[in-house]
């Protein structure tokens, strides 16, 4: 479950020794490392424009600093994906996005709303990648020609790959639907849709597998 839809499932309190990338970094806890992913944000690639910044950015504003994760869930590569606070309580992934060194990764059914209004005063600004005339969203670079496997919990995804898994929900009939449903609904045809991360968050939301839908 999202920790906007909740309490965090673990909280962790110790420093960022490593950036991996733009959202992801290691944190050591009283001798053992985490890798930990920004909830509902998405950076630039290393090969895309502004990636090399967004990895800059994200290293001053934390490298070396004490933080406290409070993590959503892990995703299947042991990624603690989750909100992270700086000891002096700024909260990190607003500050990526306000400043302009990724995008809102709306990749949940409750996307942050701050956050929204986060990215929208960045790009007012042109601040970061947003001085781009057409940047190219990170989860549309890296999406492949195949369709994974929607995934049935949260162990069995990769965060990174939400939006390419297609699990998509209809506020009106209360059914969710993956491509690989009979007669799959594209999100763009159903009217306000709901993004899930995996089947049994749509399930635990009340929603069920819409009729053709693989047991």
């Amino acid at each position: 479950m999202s920790a906007a839809l909740g309490a965090p499932e673990q909280t962790l309190v110790g420093k960022a020794v490593r950036v991996l990338s733009g959202d992801t970094f290691a944190l050591e806890v009283e001798g053992k490392l985490y890798k930990v992913r920004l909830e509902e944000v998405d950076a630039p690639e290393a090969s895309q424009p502004f990636g090399k910044q967004a990895f800059d950015y994200l290293q001053e504003l934390i490298l070396h600093r004490a933080l406290r994760v409070d993590v959503a869930f892990v995703d299947t590569y042991g990624r603690h994906v989750g909100r992270v606070v700086l000891a002096g309580g700024r909260v990190v992934n607003d500050e990526v996005i306000a400043n302009g060194y990724g995008w809102h990764y709306r990749a949940t059914p409750d996307p942050d709303k701050r956050l929204t209004e986060l990215e929208r005063y960045a790009f007012a600004h042109s601040l970061g990648l947003w001085m781009q005339v057409e940047p190219v969203p990170p989860w549309e670079h890296r999406r492949e020609k195949t369709l994974p496997e929607a995934p049935r919990v949260a162990a069995e995804m990769d965060y990174d790959r939400v939006l390419h898994y297609g699990i998509v929900g209809d506020p009106q009939s209360r059914t969710y639907q993956w491509p690989a449903c009979g007669g799959y609904t594209r999100a763009a045809r159903i009217k306000k849709p709901v993004i899930f991360q995996t089947r049994q968050q749509a399930q635990e939301m009340g929603y069920r597998p819409a009729a053709g839908c693989p047991s």
